[in-house]
Formats: C-alpha cells, sequence, structure tokens
C-alpha cells in the first residue's frame, strides 16, 4: 500500500492535471486574449468565414500511412475562394 499511494494520491492527480492540463491552458487562454484578444478575433473569423464557406471546401487527394502502432493521415483541402487569417 505504501508503494502505491504516490501514484494514486490526490496530490499527485492535482499537481499532474495542473501541469498537464490547467497552466498550458491558461497560457493559450493570455495568448489568445493578449493585444485586446488579436488571436481570438482571428480564430472567431475564420470560424465565421468556414461556417459561411463550408460548401465550397472539397477534398482532393488522401494518404495513409502506418507509423509503429498508429497512422498518419494526409488529405489535400482545396479551399477555393476561402481566404483565412
Amino acid at each position: 500500500m505504501a508503494r502505491l499511494t504516490p501514484r494514486f494520491s490526490a496530490d499527485r492527480t492535482v499537481r499532474e492535471y495542473t501541469e498537464q492540463h490547467y497552466l498550458p491552458a491558461s497560457k493559450s487562454f493570455l495568448e489568445r486574449t493578449a493585444d485586446s484578444g488579436k488571436i481570438g478575433k482571428q480564430i472567431a473569423e475564420n470560424c465565421r468565414k468556414l461556417n459561411q464557406k463550408w460548401y465550397s471546401l472539397h477534398f482532393g487527394e488522401i494518404k495513409v500511412a502506418a507509423v509503429g502502432n498508429q497512422y498518419k493521415f494526409n488529405v489535400q483541402v482545396f479551399f477555393s475562394d476561402l481566404t483565412l487569417i
């Protein structure tokens, strides 16, 4: 039991979630809100454009390659007249 406690403790869980999830999310949020939210506004504008022009997107060649025990997908995407920021 003494050897298992550190692995399954609440302290480890909170520390791990903080380091792996909360701090990176906080950093990403600060980047998106910097400069009066410039990057966040660009993301929102790109989403609006994608929703508006989704019908004009089409896909080209699709390649799938096995890499170890995973698969790598390579898909051509043609945006037609859609320009993203």
